[in-house]
């Protein structure tokens, strides 16, 4: 347990996220044709939590009119607190344009305003979504600098929990992702010397199969919890975890 809110990120088809007692960001959401709100199969009674807009599938709109009255609307029948824009394609000026025009009509509602971190500078004053993802450096220089950048208050932490695999040596740093159970297995099979890499807060092992050494790095609870508390340091209070990822450890971290 760590002294911040946490928010669970669940797809329509996983509501049991409901069942931990805390925020739950609804990711049934993205920008349809004619830059209408798309809608998954939510249940018909759901009420509060968040509204998590996706980016998958957008290709081009010019006008935003419609879906920014679309997305206040569905927040007010469904008593949405807020909207998470969580785009995590290439960087679109159309889209931040549309960030641009919906922050204003949210803040005007109260209702909070979560965006990835590419999109901060569209919309100045919303919360920032600072990934743990490091593609160099450690998770310390990572918060550092985006807690300089942002501010501290404005900054929700998206935990991305790892579970990869790295060939050794690997020059240019790109791993494999690794499924739960495969890991799972390796672990309960080879039973490996495991290490704690303070810089990346995550765990890793080594293993050596077909003349070749492997590095895999994941994380499990106790990691995430590092995660969390190291960014309770910078003074950063909310952070976002995905269900899917973490059902199985959701418990120990909530």
């Amino acid at each position: 347990m760590v002294n911040m809110t946490v928010i669970l990120a669940a797809p329509p088809d996983q509501q049991a996220a409901l069942r931990f007692g805390v925020p739950v960001a609804h990711m049934g959401y993205r920008i349809g044709p004619g830059g209408r709100l798309a809608r998954g199969n939510l249940p018909s009674m759901l009420r509060g939590g968040l509204l998590m807009l996706s980016d998958c599938g957008f290709t081009s709109q010019l006008g935003w009119e419609n879906l920014c009255r679309e997305i206040l609307r569905e927040c007010q029948d469904r008593h949405f607190e807020g909207v998470v824009a969580d785009f995590e394609t290439e960087l679109n000026p159309q889209l931040g344009t549309l960030l641009a025009e919906l922050f204003p009509q949210l803040e005007k509602q109260k209702l909070s305003f979560y965006v990835s971190e590419p999109y901060a500078g569209f919309c100045v004053g919303a919360r920032v979504l600072v990934s743990t993802a490091l593609s160099g450096g450690t998770l310390v220089q990572r918060l550092g600098e985006a807690s300089h950048k942002y501010g501290a208050a404005r900054i929700a932490l998206d935990v991305q929990r790892v579970s990869m695999e790295f060939p050794l040596p690997c020059p240019g740093g790109i791993g494999a992702a690794l499924p739960l159970f495969s890991l799972q297995k390796l672990l309960a099979e080879r039973e490996p010397p495991v290490f704690f890499s303070p810089e990346l807060c995550a765990y890793y092992f080594l293993l050596f199969e077909k003349e070749e050494y492997r590095l895999v790095l994941y994380d499990d609870a106790c990691s995430i919890l590092q995660k969390l508390h190291l960014a309770r340091q910078f003074g950063i209070r909310e952070a976002f975890l995905i269900f899917p990822e973490v059902q199985d450890i959701a418990r120990e971290i909530i």
